[in-house]
């Protein structure tokens, strides 16, 4: 089964985020689309996943969603798939960076 591309991802994110409201918060800047972005190459369950543990971490507290709560738990699924085979680097520059890159 294939992995759901940004479009779908972005559109499960929402799904979730109206579902678990108001409980669940996006860390400032935080949004659908970017999640979307920093979920590639996991499916919906473990999205949920990620989600459902912000929601647990934040037990009685708010349940604030962080871009580094996404990492680490994406990089922990990861390991536990693939071993130490893989590793994720985060990177340091965007497109701009690239010579003559325009938007």
């Amino acid at each position: 089964m294939p992995y759901p591309d940004l479009n779908e991802r972005q559109a499960f994110i929402q799904f979730l985020l109206e579902e678990y409201e108001p409980g669940l918060k996006l860390e400032d800047g935080l949004d659908a689309r970017s999640l979307a972005n920093s979920t590639a190459g996991l499916n919906k369950i473990l999205i949920e996943d990620i989600v459902l543990r912000a929601l647990a971490d934040g037990q009685g507290h708010d349940g604030t969603l962080t871009r580094q709560h996404v990492k680490e738990r994406k990089e922990d699924i990861i390991r536990s798939e693939f071993g130490d085979v893989l590793e994720i680097v985060e990177p340091t520059y965007g497109f701009e960076a690239i010579g003559a890159w325009s938007t």
